[in-house]
């Protein structure tokens, strides 16, 4: 189905990734919904200080009823990695959403990237997770968190946690979700996938194998500065426009002291956001161009906003010189405190961030020139460029540097348990898949040249 799906959507760029889907259909997959909260996890975490800052008792959603979609490979034995995929942007509190609109969309033969993707992850033979965020799916009543770092750690953490309980206790044991994990997502997700990668590494001490991050807004302290510009100057799309009321609202709900929502502005666009409309119904209830969607939000801000570009660039929150007024520095600290790109500097384990210079929603100056390092090109408006970059986190799921990896154990499984080797396994699982490592290296390189020819021949 998913193979079917990827041909009617992509036509003829198909060929190019055929091959890496054919290396990746490796298992049946079971699909369940799972749902978690941090609550249930708060007495086994009392103690941990970091894990409390998104999950303790004082955080929003601390109680909220998280939901997501778990991807699990049939028969395969012992140790499995993990894949978790971050969901693009959905103004909808269920449209599009994995565990919702997304699944039946894909039923229905329906493109849906945020269910294929972490389907393909578990068909190669990891279990992958799709969580659906706060404010989506289960969690429907609780406000949007949209590019607010910790939701996404609050969102996806108890599910985590959830999907190693349930896989370790309903396989007995013969089966666990270790904790070694590759993540990815695009757009909103490329941000997520940071956020939730964040959190893994530094709180639960789970080993990130590789993490890709795909037209983030991964500078958000100068992103948004430069996408306010970007109205003014009518560059961003207007079908784009529902993003300024998701920040704008999700800013003003947890930074209420110095809200970014203009007064008159607040109390119908937070209600857009929490009754569940759709992303046009956002676009509609705000002036259009020619129009200024900008007088949504405080005014006096974006006065002193504007006035501090012109002198001083995109970097007006980094500038230590300017002098700014207290509500303009609160601006500037609620998104500091939501940059994950200091996060990205200071990590060890490899990282990709893939962006096209022709995105005309989130701009390049996210990804280069400060992760030039890791930078890989794609192609084409924002939503082309997901191809290219969305093929380079499936290639790596049957790349060798993935597949060799041992993965670290989990302490859901006592250490009699079938999970105690990792190198142990059914004789369906062993055999093929030593075989398959050594007989597609070639295959997999192939697909790997067959990325980047994508990526060269667009640019």
């Amino acid at each position: 189905k998913a193979k079917l799906i990827l041909q009617k959507q992509l036509g003829l760029l198909y060929p190019a990734i055929e091959s890496i889907l054919n290396d990746m259909l490796r298992y049946g997959v079971k699909v369940y919904k799972i749902c978690a909260s941090c609550s249930e996890f708060q007495l086994e975490y009392n103690d941990n200080t970091c894990f409390q800052k998104f999950c303790g008792t004082d955080a929003y959603g601390y109680n909220a009823t998280v939901s997501g979609l778990l991807f699990v490979p049939v028969d395969k034995l012992g140790a499995l990695k993990g894949g978790i995929w971050s969901h693009t942007t959905s103004a909808h509190t269920c449209d599009d959403i994995p565990s919702e609109g997304g699944w039946s969309r894909f039923q229905s033969d329906q493109f849906a990237v945020d269910v294929i993707m972490p389907l393909l992850m578990a068909t190669a033979g990891s279990a992958a997770l799709a969580p659906d965020n706060l404010g989506y799916g289960e969690s429907f009543d609780h406000h949007i968190g949209y590019v607010i770092r910790n939701q996404y750690k609050t969102s996806a953490v108890p599910l985590f946690l959830k999907a190693q309980h349930i896989i370790a206790t309903e396989s007995e044991c013969e089966t666990e979700l270790s904790n070694s994990v590759a993540l990815g997502g695009y757009s909103e997700g490329g941000f997520g996938s940071v956020a939730i990668a964040e959190a893994l590494d530094t709180c639960l001490g789970v080993s990130i194998l590789k993490l890709f991050s795909a037209a983030g807004p991964l500078q958000i302290t100068t992103s948004f500065v430069e996408m306010m510009n970007d109205i003014d100057l009518r560059l961003i799309p207007a079908s784009r426009m529902h993003y300024l009321t998701l920040i704008g609202t999700a800013y003003s709900k947890w930074y209420p002291e110095y809200p970014l929502l203009a007064d008159n502005w607040r109390v119908p666009l937070m209600n857009l956001t929490t009754i569940g409309s759709s992303g046009w119904s956002m676009i509609n209830a705000i002036p259009a161009y020619p129009d200024d969607p900008l007088v949504t939000l405080n005014q006096d801000l974006i006065t002193e906003v504007r006035a501090s570009i012109l002198e001083h660039g995109f970097e007006i929150c980094l500038n230590q010189t300017l002098n700014k007024t207290i509500r303009t520095e609160s601006f500037c600290q609620s998104l500091i405190e939501n940059d994950v790109s200091d996060y990205l500097l200071n990590i060890s384990y490899p990282f990709e961030v893939c962006h096209s210079p022709d995105d005309e929603v989130i701009p390049i100056s996210n990804a280069i020139p400060l992760f030039q390092d890791h930078f890989f090109q794609s192609f084409g408006n924002h939503d082309d460029a997901a191809i290219p970059c969305s093929l380079g986190v499936l290639e790596y799921f049957v790349d060798p540097e993935f597949l060799d990896a041992v993965p670290e154990i989990s302490n859901h499984c006592i250490s009699s348990s079938p999970t105690a080797s990792p190198s142990e396994s059914t004789e369906k699982d062993s055999s093929p898949a030593v075989s398959g490592k050594n007989s597609k290296k070639g295959k997999m390189k192939k697909g790997k040249k067959e990325h980047e020819k994508m990526s060269k021949k667009g640019s």
